[in-house]
């Protein structure tokens, strides 16, 4: 069977691109074509500017989330330099021989091609002539911007997970083993796992967040603190700890996901370990009131 490809990086498989890899679905049940996606192992940016963007989510999970919406294959491409040096008309042949596509679907700010020269009525020209169909699609908006994961990337690091929950249509989420920390949340009555945080990867601004993660099929919600736990330690490194609602138990060595619902304040540095202790309290106190409002909010 011949495929319809979606074209694109798909970061975070925001909701823009989720409107392409929809569109893809549907028209491959229109035109009997096998809907797939071909994307970078590695972002373009580092290879051409040495410098790559922070990752939303790692490959798997781009993978994971583009077949979650009905996506049947999806096609890894390595960006090198020798990669990006080969032609519109090279790599719309490449899609014709290599991935037997018979149609791509791509946003309008799609290029492809040496110095993104296939892009707009040109692109589609090279498409056209060599017997792909063609499907452009316009840019997705909200709150009056366009989507985007340069976008979404901002306003993790801002902090407004809220925003970033919207942009991506699910919350955003870090995936991770849990490790043994210093066992100080423990030792002042709020136990917590930890996270290793991955290097490359965006992070929401230091603070204290509400969010969500599941374990032995159970939904449970935590307040999770990102940050360099300033009370306890006079360094830059970050830590990702969150203290579990309602649990107890041993999740060592397991890899967890946790989502990211709402910001309920940032990091402090506290006078004494009394006066942090009176403060994750008053946070308990928060989570549990936006526990209700999040269980009704669609995005979350």
């Amino acid at each position: 069977m011949k495929n319809i490809i979606a074209l694109g990086f798909f970061d975070g498989v925001h909701i823009g691109h989720r409107q392409i890899l929809k569109r893809t679905i549907e028209l491959s049940q229109e035109l009997g074509l096998n809907p797939c996606a071909l994307t970078m192992k590695n972002h373009p940016k580092g290879v051409l500017t040495g410098k790559a963007p922070l990752k939303i989510v790692s490959s798997k999970e781009r993978e994971h989330l583009m077949k979650e919406l009905g996506i049947k294959e999806v096609f890894f491409v390595e960006f090198t330099k020798e990669f990006a040096a080969i032609s519109p008309l090279d790599f719309a042949l490449m899609l014709k021989n290599e991935y037997n596509a018979e149609a791509v679907v791509y946003g309008e700010n799609y290029t492809f091609g040496k110095k993104g020269a296939g892009w707009g009525e040109y692109g589609i020209e090279i498409w056209e002539s060599i017997g792909i169909k063609p499907y452009c699609l316009g840019h997705e908006m909200s709150h009056g911007l366009t989507v985007s994961s340069t976008l979404i990337r901002s306003v993790i690091g801002e902090g407004d997970v809220k925003t970033a929950c919207e942009l991506l249509g699910r919350p955003f989420s870090i995936t991770g083993e849990v490790v043994r920390g210093a066992q100080k949340g423990r030792q002042i009555g709020f136990p917590t796992i930890n996270l290793a945080a991955k290097k490359g990867y965006v992070l929401p601004k230091n603070g204290v967040y509400l969010t969500r993660h599941s374990h032995n099929k159970q939904t449970y919600f935590g307040i999770t603190n990102v940050g360099v736990r300033p009370t306890f330690y006079d360094d830059s490194h970050v830590f990702i700890e969150c203290h579990i609602l309602d649990f107890s138990g041993d999740m060592y060595g397991r890899e967890v996901k946790i989502e990211f619902l709402e910001k309920i304040r940032d990091e402090h540095k506290f006078p004494s370990i009394d006066a942090l202790k009176v403060q994750i309290a008053k946070d308990r106190e928060s989570a549990y009131t936006l526990i209700n409002e999040v269980k009704n909010d669609i995005y979350r």
